[in-house]
C-alpha cells in the first residue's frame, strides 16, 4: 500500500541526491568521528558516535551513487541490552507518528522457537536467525518506486534504520552488482 503522505525528501535534515561534499557541509557543528580509511567502499561514508534525532548512534553509512546520497542507514546498539526490544519500539513509533502507522510489521518467530516473553529466549531466536522484527514505511516519489523507510533488529542484536531512496538506490545496486564482476 503506497501512501500519499508527504514524500520522503530528507533523513534528519539532509536531503536525498547531495554530493560528498554537501554531507559533510550539512554535518558541520555536530560531534562525530571520520576517517577516509573506514569507508567500507568507495561509494559509502561510514561515520562513527553521530547523534541523530537525540539518540546516539554507532555508526552511519552514507550511500553514494555517482555523488548522489541514495540511502543511509543507522545502526543503533542500545545502552542495556535488555532494552533492545523497547528502543526499537520507541524508535518505530516516533516514525509512525511522523508519517503514518505501517502494516508491514513483523515480529515473527521461526521453528524451533515459538511467541514467548522470556527476553533471554527472545534472544537466543533472534541470535539464531529464527526471529524477524522489522517494519518498514513505503513513500511515493516521482518514479515507478517508492522510496522508503524500514527498521530492523539484526541477529548480532543491533537495531537497523535504513533510509532510501529507491531511484539511486537501484541505481547503486545495479552498479555493485557489476563491479563484482
Amino acid at each position: 500500500m503506497t501512501h500519499t503522505m508527504e514524500k520522503l525528501k530528507t533523513i534528519f535534515g539532509i536531503p536525498f541526491g547531495i554530493s560528498r561534499d554537501e554531507l559533510f557541509e550539512k554535518l558541520e557543528g555536530r560531534y562525530y568521528h571520520y576517517s577516509k580509511d573506514m569507508d567500507p567502499s568507495p561509494n559509502t561514508i561510514k561515520i562513527y558516535y553521530i547523534e541523530l534525532a537525540g539518540r546516539d548512534t554507532k555508526c552511519v553509512f552514507f550511500n553514494f551513487y555517482q555523488n548522489q546520497l541514495c540511502s543511509v542507514e543507522i545502526v543503533y546498539v542500545p545502552e542495556f541490552e535488555d532494552k533492545i526490544i523497547e528502543e526499537y519500539n520507541s524508535i518505530k513509533k516516533e516514525i509512525s507518528n511522523r508519517y503514518y502507522v505501517s502494516e508491514n510489521d513483523f515480529f515473527e518467530f521461526e521453528p524451533p522457537h515459538y511467541p514467548t516473553n522470556d527476553f533471554s529466549e527472545i534472544i537466543k531466536a533472534l541470535n539464531k536467525g529464527h526471529l524477524k522484527i522489522e517494519c518498514w514505511w513505503n513513500f511515493k516519489s516521482d518514479t515507478d518506486l517508492d522510496d522508503y523507510i524500514s527498521i530492523k533488529i539484526s541477529s548480532d542484536e543491533k537495531i537497523h534504520l535504513k533510509y532510501e531512496n529507491s531511484e539511486l538506490t537501484k541505481k547503486y545496486i545495479e552498479n555493485l552488482k557489476l563491479s563484482d564482476y
